[in-house]
C-alpha cells in the first residue's frame, strides 16, 4: 500500500520546518517559465527506512482561496535511501501571476520489485560548449553488477542553502559495467537564475542482462 506524508501550506518562499521522522521536503521554490509556473525541491528521508516511488503532489491556491490547478511529479530517483536527498522538478500549466500559495502531499511505497544503485559523481563542472550551457561530468560504478535506466540529476542551492533549480538527465539507453566510467551532460536552460553551488547525483538499476 502506497504510503502519504503530508506537509503543511505552504506560500510560495521556503521556509525551514523541523526534520520530521519520515520522508519530507526540505526546500522548495518557484518562479515564472515560458507561461507556466515551475517548483522544484528537495526531499530527504528522515525515517529509518528506505522508500521507493516517491510522488510529489502540488495543489494550487489563488487569492481567494480557490484551487486553480493541481499536478503531481516523481522524484527523480526510485530509491530513496534513509538520510539521503532527492531532487524533483514539477511544471504546472497555470498562469503563475495566479498562483498565491500552494500544498505538497507526498507519497511513496515501502517496496518494489526493481532494484537500485547509486553512483558515483565526478569531475563535475558547468560549462559552455557552442554557445550552450551545461553540466558535465562522469559517472563511476563502484557495485559489482551492470546498471541501467541510469538517472542523473543537478541540484542548485542560492547563499542560503535553498534549492533554487533543478535539472535531470535520462540515460535509459546507456549501461554501465562494473567498474566502467560513462561521461554525461545536462543542458542548463538560460532562464537567468542565480545559485552559490551545485550537487549532482546518480541512480540506476540493476542490469538483468
Amino acid at each position: 500500500m502506497p504510503t502519504q506524508a503530508a506537509t503543511p501550506t505552504q506560500t510560495a518562499t521556503p521556509t525551514s520546518t523541523t526534520v520530521p521522522t519520515a520522508v519530507f521536503v526540505r526546500s522548495h521554490t518557484t518562479y515564472a517559465a515560458d507561461f507556466q509556473l515551475v517548483l522544484v525541491g528537495e526531499l530527504v528521508n528522515g525515517g529509518p527506512y528506505e522508500v521507493y516511488g516517491v510522488r510529489v503532489q502540488a495543489r494550487f491556491f489563488s487569492s481567494g482561496g480557490e484551487q486553480i490547478a493541481d499536478a503531481e511529479a516523481p522524484a527523480v530517483f526510485g530509491k530513496l535511501d534513509t538520510e539521503r536527498t532527492a531532487p524533483f522538478r514539477m511544471v504546472v500549466d497555470v498562469d503563475p501571476t495566479a498562483v498565491e500559495s500552494y500544498a505538497l502531499d507526498l507519497f511513496f511505497d515501502d517496496f518494489t520489485i526493481a532494484e537500485y544503485r547509486d553512483l558515483e559523481v565526478s569531475a563535475v563542472a558547468v560549462v559552455e560548449r557552442e554557445g550552450r550551457v551545461a553540466v558535465v561530468g562522469r559517472l563511476h560504478n563502484p557495485h559489482e553488477t551492470a546498471l541501467t535506466s541510469i538517472r542523473v540529476a543537478a541540484t542548485f542551492y542560492d547563499e542560503s542553502g535553498e534549492v533554487a533549480e533543478v535539472v535531470e538527465l535520462a540515460m535509459f539507453g546507456e549501461t554501465i559495467t562494473p567498474g566502467a566510467e560513462l561521461p554525461f551532460e545536462i543542458p542548463l536552460q538560460e532562464a537567468g537564475r542565480t545559485y552559490a553551488h551545485l550537487h549532482v547525483q546518480a541512480q540506476g538499476q540493476l542490469s538483468l542482462f
